[in-house]
């Protein structure tokens, strides 16, 4: 579809009180609270994308996109696990990651929280500060990717 036919409008609320979507994707009759929330939608039918990588010259139709993306020329890994301090570029990957902890967090004889899943790897189990783990590593560093070996043949 060429980009300039889609057109977007903002129609009064069919909802009493004025609650409701007012603005409306012309394209798809799909309904929107705010008029920024049609805007970035309307880019799924125009294929605009406004958001440009510097360092590349990738496009995004989203600027939180470019935002992750940039990470990857950076290396910025902003959100750290708070029990084995494993950092990722986005907050979605982390929380993907947590769920590992939630079946493998138990309670020591001492009743303090360790987590078996990363002890029995031999990982070193500490606060998220930046220190070293066990294998000299500094935490906070872009990670490696290692194959893990329960879901790699060879």
């Amino acid at each position: 579809m060429d980009s300039q036919t889609v057109s977007v409008s903002s129609s009064v609320s069919e909802k009493p009180g004025g609650g409701g979507k007012p603005h409306k994707c012309e394209a798809c009759n799909k309904c929107f609270s705010r008029s920024d929330e049609l805007t970035r939608h309307a880019r799924i039918h125009t294929g605009a994308k406004p958001f440009k990588c510097v360092q590349c010259s990738r496009e995004f139709s989203r600027s939180d996109h470019l935002t992750t993306h940039m990470r990857t020329h950076t290396g910025e890994r902003p959100f750290v696990c708070e029990v084995c301090g494993r950092s990722f570029a986005r907050s979605d990957e982390r929380k993907r990651h947590s769920k590992i902890h939630q079946k493998s967090l138990h309670k020591d004889s001492a009743g303090s929280l360790s987590d078996k899943a990363h002890a029995d790897r031999g990982a070193a189990v500490s606060s998220s500060t930046g220190s070293k783990t066990s294998s000299g590593n500094k935490r906070n560093a872009p990670a490696r990717i290692v194959p893990d070996s329960r879901y790699t043949s060879g």
